[in-house]
């Protein structure tokens, strides 16, 4: 939430002169973010005493892209129509 929120500050104004762009944009992280989804349960710890960052590291990446891809698309949604 954080991402999305820092995200659109950041990118604010810039949504409405390539709505196009960020669409394929928020298309792009999308596809990032279900292959990390899908990866994720690879990299899971073995046992439970054992912490892996690699495995959280691919979690919250994942969920930054959807982050961004929630305020990407929705922004580029209302640009176009």
């Amino acid at each position: 939430m954080l991402a999305g929120v820092v995200f659109a500050s950041l990118q604010g104004t810039g949504f409405d002169c390539k709505p196009k762009q960020w669409r394929l944009f928020a298309d792009a992280m999308n596809n990032v973010g279900l292959c990390l989804d899908l990866l994720t349960p690879a990299l899971a710890p073995k046992s439970t005493k054992q912490i892996d960052y690699l495995f959280f590291f691919c979690l919250c990446f994942a969920r930054i892209c959807f982050a961004l891809v929630g305020v990407a698309g929705g922004a580029a949604r209302s640009a176009l129509t």
